[in-house]
């Protein structure tokens, strides 16, 4: 009875954070959407080519719809990450968004860790009867560069997060803010996201660290990157605000899925 009740919960949970992974495409192309036009009212010319942003908007929507049909699985991840890849790039070196570097930093690494999630995902599931998803087997096992690729992205997303927790003035200020000027557990935060992110990049205990990192980014996510208010008196973009928590959830989607996927026995 118990083992019927735990492979249920497992498998209601594998559905909604799949269900999550697949909906990503469409957040991400309307949250463009709407910063460039939260953008519009000051600048007049977009800082990305609108001919760039049309072709990623039909990508981003294209990805989705066939992530949502479970068809062209591998493709579409593969597609959708290179995408955030791409994004990423732009984030980081285009000086016409006109952001400070530790906010083209942090746009760039969570951008990043998304991007390995959907390169793990390509070739961890498999299409099954009846429209439905099943893990490979019988042989059938992810590429394990395309897996190394999708784990040291990780990394580097988690190392960055943990580097601008102790080094970046904005976001040590917003940790103690909302973590009751906890010095403590900016540290024990700091190990936990460090330790993770060597573990992902070495390829070592990786399902431990999906395990292990969730608690902390549920945690991070929930009280400093929610409270978007207090990020727009800092003069971050209400929209890239959204968009950088939309990451996170993502990222916490991806690991609370892998993590009920038993991902380290088809390693």
């Amino acid at each position: 009875m118990a083992m019927s009740t735990n492979s249920n919960f497992r498998y209601v949970v594998l559905k909604i954070t799949l269900f999550l992974l697949e909906k990503f495409p469409f957040f991400n192309a309307l949250t463009l959407l709407m910063l460039l036009a939260e953008r519009a009212a000051h600048e007049s010319y977009p800082p990305i080519n609108p001919k760039l942003v049309y072709i990623n908007l039909v990508l981003f929507v294209g990805c989705g719809f066939l992530l949502s049909a479970k068809s062209f699985v591998k493709q579409a991840s593969l597609i959708y990450a290179g995408q955030l890849l791409y994004f990423a790039f732009s984030y980081y070196t285009n000086s016409k968004f006109s952001y400070g570097h530790w906010q083209r930093i942090h746009m760039a690494t969570r951008q990043i860790g998304c991007a390995g999630i959907y390169i793990l995902l390509a070739d961890l599931l498999v299409k099954a009867d009846q429209g439905r998803y099943r893990v490979q087997a019988d042989g059938m096992v992810p590429s394990r560069q395309q897996q190394r690729i999708g784990e040291i992205l990780i990394g580097l997303y988690l190392f960055s997060y943990s580097c601008l927790l102790t080094s970046c003035g904005e976001h040590r200020e917003a940790f103690l803010h909302h973590f009751w000027h906890s010095e403590l557990m900016q540290y024990a935060m700091t190990a936990i996201l460090l330790a993770s992110a060597f573990c992902f990049i070495s390829g070592y205990f990786v399902k431990d660290m999906f395990i292990c990192v969730i608690p902390a980014l549920i945690l991070l996510t929930a009280l400093i990157d929610c409270d978007i208010r207090y990020w727009t008196e800092r003069q971050v973009h209400y929209w890239n605000q959204v968009r950088l928590l939309g990451d996170n959830v993502c990222a916490i989607s991806g690991f609370i899925f892998f993590a009920s996927v038993s991902y380290s026995t088809i390693t």
